[in-house]
């Protein structure tokens, strides 16, 4: 039977890696209650290896943590960072986010294949559902819902939660496969009155967020041009730079297909600027590809590695040709990105968004605009543009 005990306070231990070890060394495998179950706690116990499931961490300071559930336990809902070590710093993945942050509970975890419910339990020690009509009798609420589904269920999976009454929906990319779905999603949200935030991870890293307001300073001039090679469809794999696009230097005036430059997974498309274009082009390479290059009137940045190295070049004097310029790296160093938490980012950005009544940094209506770029990119659908 599941033990439940109050919930453990800890007198200078603010660290959730320390937590997760000393859970460790105290509690056996057979045992499936987690850390908001403990009732005390010896800092000065010695740690074992024993193998034990990766519990949530205690909640430092906040005497009532967020419960959070997990519908959809594949690559990003559970299995990216399901072999890690229990004390890896890396958070790759939903579940791992809700049990690591010190604001958030997770309550369990949804998804019809059994396999990953036994992978999920034994990562977590919480129990994992087969249905969404299951989790609701068993755990009654959950402040936030986190939607990892394939794309085309979402919207019937968000239909089927609101009877755990939550306050914050945070949905896969792409938000939905049509923009009349992903406008229902949205609706649907405002009539709940349910924040509602799609996983475009990025918007929330504090790399970027530097970067957008360095490039909005002033001092970079008029988009002259740019590109991003990628590998995968528009919809999965473009859109994460579609929407950085966005995030970066705003909405295009419109969007156009480029007939006869193809890959197996689409056309070629150009999101058209004032006074330059930028264009995605498709790749079939066997190795993965994303990269991005925004060339200014006085700056160029190159997001390379699937963006987890910034790049910007300012202009200096040639070394070799007098009176020419070329473009040398920047000394300002910007933040490097963390492309090892950014599932964290996601999640503690989200919750400051919450404490202060404001909308998601990726919400509805952000995702809309990157889901009709993409659309209109690849031919999908007809007549759709985006106005600044």
């Amino acid at each position: 039977m599941r033990q439940v005990r109050p919930r453990v306070t800890l007198d200078g231990v603010d660290d959730y890696v320390l937590t997760n070890r000393l859970f460790k060394a105290l509690y056996p495998t057979d045992l499936a209650f987690t850390c908001a179950d403990m009732s005390c706690i010896d800092a000065n116990t010695p740690i074992d290896s024993r193998s034990t499931p990766m519990y949530n961490s205690v909640v430092m300071n906040q005497a009532n943590p967020m419960r959070a559930i997990v519908i959809g336990l594949g690559r990003i809902g559970l299995l990216y960072d399901a072999q890690l070590d229990p004390d890896s710093d890396w958070v790759l993945t939903h579940t791992r986010a809700c049990m690591t942050h010190p604001s958030i509970y997770l309550v369990g975890g949804v998804d019809p294949d059994a396999q990953r419910r036994e992978t999920f339990s034994r990562v977590t020690g919480q129990t994992a559902f087969a249905s969404v009509a299951q989790a609701v009798s068993s755990v009654k609420e959950a402040d936030i819902v986190i939607i990892a589904t394939p794309t085309g269920l979402r919207e019937m999976v968000i239909a089927s939660c609101w009877q755990l009454n939550p306050k914050l929906v945070l949905i896969e990319k792409p938000l939905a496969t049509t923009l009349e779905e992903a406008q229902r999603i949205v609706q649907a949200c405002e009539e709940k009155n349910v924040q509602l935030a799609v996983n475009y991870q990025r918007r929330f890293d504090p790399a970027f967020q530097e970067l957008r307001q360095f490039l909005r300073e002033g001092q970079i001039g008029q988009l002259c041009g740019g590109y991003c090679y990628y590998t995968g469809d528009a919809l999965n794999h473009a859109s994460h730079f579609v929407d950085l696009m966005i995030y970066l230097i705003g909405k295009p005036l419109s969007v156009e297909c480029i007939p006869g430059h193809s890959s197996e997974y689409g056309h070629s498309f150009l999101c058209r600027y004032e006074r330059a274009s930028i264009y995605f082009i498709p790749l079939d390479t066997e190795y993965g590809m994303a990269e991005m290059d925004l060339l200014f009137e006085h700056t160029r940045v190159r997001l390379e590695n699937y963006s987890r190295n910034i790049q910007v070049y300012r202009p200096e004097e040639d070394s070799i040709f007098a009176g020419h310029q070329r473009l040398g790296p920047n000394q300002d160093v910007l933040t490097i990105p963390d492309s090892t938490r950014y599932q964290y980012q996601v999640i503690d950005g989200l919750l400051k968004n919450m404490a202060r009544s404001e909308q998601p940094v990726s919400n509805g209506v952000t995702a809309m605009a990157t889901l009709a770029c993409c659309l209109k990119g690849t031919h999908a659908t007809q007549g759709v543009y985006c106005q600044p």
